[in-house]
């Protein structure tokens, strides 16, 4: 996979999400960054569900964890997800992003357990 294969490079401090460009290729997997640096990979093989609250959360179910993703306008992202297409989602600054593009505020990744929320 080439750099330029990706919608939005890794290092864009606007992106809030990254997916790849050509429909041949897929994402083998979804890496989750904070604002603190810390990052966890995790496989789509694993990826067991997705649900999406309209604007504003997408929740992703692996066998071992729980992941919540929380901002606006994150339909573009379930989407992309849906088709196995993000790289990467990551905790974004408000201030560099305009209100119309999608925007992720906040990562909660957690154990697996029935009621998360």
């Amino acid at each position: 996979m080439r750099d330029d294969d990706f919608d939005l490079g890794p290092g864009d401090p606007t992106a809030s999400f990254a997916s790849v460009a050509n429909d041949e290729i897929t994402a083998p997997m979804i890496e989750f960054r904070g604002h603190d640096g810390r990052s966890l990979a995790l496989p789509y093989s694993r990826l067991l569900s997705l649900d999406y609250r309209p604007g504003s959360v997408v929740s992703l179910e692996f066998p071992d964890h729980h992941v919540v993703v929380r901002g606006r306008n994150l339909r573009p992202l379930y989407d992309a997800l849906l088709r196995h297409r993000v790289v990467f989602i990551q905790e974004g600054d408000l201030d560099v992003v305009s209100e119309s593009n999608p925007f992720v505020d906040r990562i909660v990744i957690g154990p697996l357990e029935p009621d998360l929320e």
